[in-house]
């Protein structure tokens, strides 16, 4: 009986850790507005949105300059990575999610840019 109240104890505390490691993808639907530093004006803010559909997680930044889709879209853990095309230019993007805001980079071949956003 003690061996299973341990054994117990221990898988309720794992999956309360693990739970906190973990985010599912619909915690990231829905609009956030974003800053990239260090880009022409129309490309330097916008917003971000993530919609789930069929169980698949799609992502579009749209911009003043227009729309981009989030090709490559995966999340793990609490990684957001995706590719976005912009002027036959494909760039690669890495976002960390915390709490009700995003911060990371876009990989451009004249260096990395910072995006920051916040859940509109």
């Amino acid at each position: 009986m003690r061996k299973l109240i341990i054994n117990l104890s221990i898988l309720c505390i794992s999956v309360t850790l693990f739970s906190f490691c973990i985010f599912s993808s619909n915690e990231l639907t829905g609009l956030w507005n974003f800053n990239i530093k260090g880009v022409p004006e129309g490309y330097s803010n916008g917003t971000i949105e993530f919609i789930e559909k069929d169980g698949a997680l799609t992502g579009t930044m749209v911009t003043d300059n227009g729309n981009f889709a989030m090709e490559n879209l995966k999340t793990s853990s609490d990684t957001i990575t995706y590719d976005l095309t912009v002027s036959s230019h494909i760039l690669q993007a890495t976002l960390i999610k915390v709490k009700d805001s995003l911060s990371g980079t876009i990989s451009t071949p004249q260096g990395d840019l910072i995006i920051s956003g916040k859940r509109k």
